[in-house]
């Protein structure tokens, strides 16, 4: 197991679009520290950039099977299920710690009502997370339905948090700590969802649409 993840890492130099991925994942990283870091009610939307920084990893993985000589190789299923899977639960947990990180400094001096806008944005986060996770399971192979599903259940789900916790005001009753865990087992019952939904999906063509440019002229 452990040497083929090292074998799955070591597959993302070889990947189309790895330069560009790469810019992506910097920029959105420094634009959701930079949005943590402020004060007032971004931490969440600076927390989702922050995570989104795994999807670029598991998009880059998943692009493989374009490839013919993969498509005859023994890792033809496990780069389509348990590789993104796992290469997604490493990357979104460490987003999840960054996000964390960013908001243990300020907690020390935060008031009752600073410490219940913090824990309900880690909750967010990890929610946010599970659903992305949820994405990357099936997108591959039903891109169009899985981004429409992904936005609105994203948006309205971000929108109701917003109503509920911030227009109004109503104190979340959950500590910082327990937030926070609880935020952690969200990914990791993702990363389980994801793989899960990846094998149900597993027979089906993958999308065009979900490839990078240069892949979909083999399709």
């Amino acid at each position: 197991m452990t040497e083929r993840i090292k074998k799955s890492i070591k597959m993302l130099g070889y990947t189309f679009g790895i330069r560009q991925s790469v810019v992506f994942m910097v920029l959105f990283t420094v634009f959701g520290i930079v949005t943590c870091l402020r004060k007032g009610n971004l931490g969440s939307m600076g927390g989702f950039f922050i995570i989104l920084m795994g999807m670029w990893p598991v998009q880059l993985i998943q692009s493989l099977p374009g490839s013919q000589m993969v498509q005859a190789s023994p890792w033809k299923k496990a780069l389509q299920t348990w590789v993104p899977a796992m290469m997604g639960l490493v990357c979104f947990v460490a987003g999840y710690l960054i996000v964390l990180l960013l908001r243990l400094p300020g907690s020390a001096s935060a008031d009752a009502a600073e410490l219940s806008r913090m824990s309900g944005e880690l909750l967010l986060v990890g929610a946010s997370t599970f659903l992305m996770m949820l994405y990357c399971g099936a997108a591959y192979k039903f891109m169009v339905v899985s981004t429409v599903l992904f936005l609105v259940l994203y948006l309205g789900g971000t929108m109701a948090y917003n109503i509920i916790f911030v227009i109004f005001e109503r104190p979340l009753s959950i500590s910082l700590q327990a937030a926070a865990v609880i935020g952690l087992l969200e990914i990791v019952a993702g990363a389980f969802a994801q793989y899960g939904i990846s094998l149900l999906l597993y027979k089906y063509p993958v999308s065009k649409h979900a490839q990078f440019r240069q892949l979909q002229k083999y399709m």
